[in-house]
């Protein structure tokens, strides 16, 4: 038996400017791709969960 159930699911979409240069668009790459930014996406939400008491018992999962 499963230990939880997927209550709901959130997506995220991210966008650069059109006229963005290389530059801008391969930092923000690079740090899209540091496992330091899932792990601050990941506190911030429990951070969010934990502010509101209904909210408080759920887990979360980030995923990229």
């Amino acid at each position: 038996m499963p230990e939880s159930v997927l209550l709901e699911q959130l997506h995220l979409s991210l966008f650069l400017p059109i006229a963005a240069d290389k530059a801008v668009v391969d930092a923000a790459r690079a740090a899209l791709d540091d496992p330091q930014f899932l792990d601050s996406v990941h506190t911030a939400v429990r951070n969010v969960l934990d502010a509101i008491p209904a909210l408080a018992p759920l887990s979360a999962a980030v995923d990229w």
